[in-house]
């Protein structure tokens, strides 16, 4: 007989009130919620957003993957290539933001990047976007086996929600590209941005470099930060898009 059945075969001997309690005792309290028990019991599902929520407390950062496609031609974009248009677009893929806060939502050629980050109810500003590029497409591209280019009409895209009641006068968009020695910098200028209101921001890659393209393991970066607003509840103020070639 296991010995949960000795046990109870025990308690009903020496403590029968002791069974008729367990008996009265509703299911949901007698099971363990994964989030009580033990770091190395938990369900991974519950691992998983631990690791995520103290990525994101303790700065080290977290994110998604990518996975583009294979092709041989054109800009092998993930959807359609370029930002959204309209603004039912820009909002038909994004969670309502919170009142008093202001909220950063990115893009690439189009597709929306951390949607994931909508559902935390705290910032989440130190995030990436893994993004590998097969073979077949980057080979396309101009340029050699030295240094590739990224193809016209690929681009990064921010879409910034302010719900608070400030207005700020000149905020901006600073964008870094990294490629081995190759760096670049560029700020993108926007009109104020009222309460209530939105700004967007579009950062083409069309001839940004692709330094040694068959090196896979090292990322050709894009870092996008939001300058010029300076409220504590600001979602996605940063981001990193970071490109891997894949040699094969």
């Amino acid at each position: 007989m296991p010995l949960a059945g000795l046990y109870l075969l025990y308690l009903g001997r020496t403590n029968p009130e002791k069974i008729h309690g367990l008996e009265e005792t509703p299911v949901e309290e007698l099971i363990q919620h994964p989030e009580e028990l033990s770091p190395n019991v938990r369900r991974e599902d519950v691992q998983k957003k631990e690791r995520e929520k103290k990525a994101a407390q303790d700065g080290s950062g977290t994110g998604e993957s990518i996975q583009l496609p294979e092709g041989t031609g054109g800009n092998g974009a993930p959807g359609e290539s370029g930002s959204p248009s309209t603004e039912s677009e820009k909002n038909a893929d994004v969670a309502e933001p919170e009142q008093g806060t202001v909220h950063a939502y990115y893009y690439l050629n189009g597709q929306r990047v951390g949607a994931w980050t909508d559902v935390y109810d705290y910032p989440m500003n130190n995030w990436q976007a893994i993004v590998n590029i097969p073979a077949g497409q980057w080979k396309t591209w101009s340029g050699d086996d030295q240094v590739r280019q990224f193809p016209d009409g690929w681009s990064a895209h921010v879409h910034v929600v302010n719900t608070t009641q400030i207005t700020y006068p000149t905020p901006y968009l600073l964008a870094t590209y990294s490629s081995g020695s190759e760096h670049q910098t560029e700020t993108y200028p926007s009109s104020a941005l009222l309460p209530g209101g939105s700004i967007d921001f579009d950062v083409p890659l069309g001839g940004y470099p692709i330094t040694n393209p068959m090196d896979g393991r090292n990322p050709r970066k894009l870092y996008l930060e939001i300058k010029g607003i300076d409220v504590f509840t600001t979602y996605s103020v940063r981001m990193n898009f970071e490109f891997y070639p894949q040699p094969q």
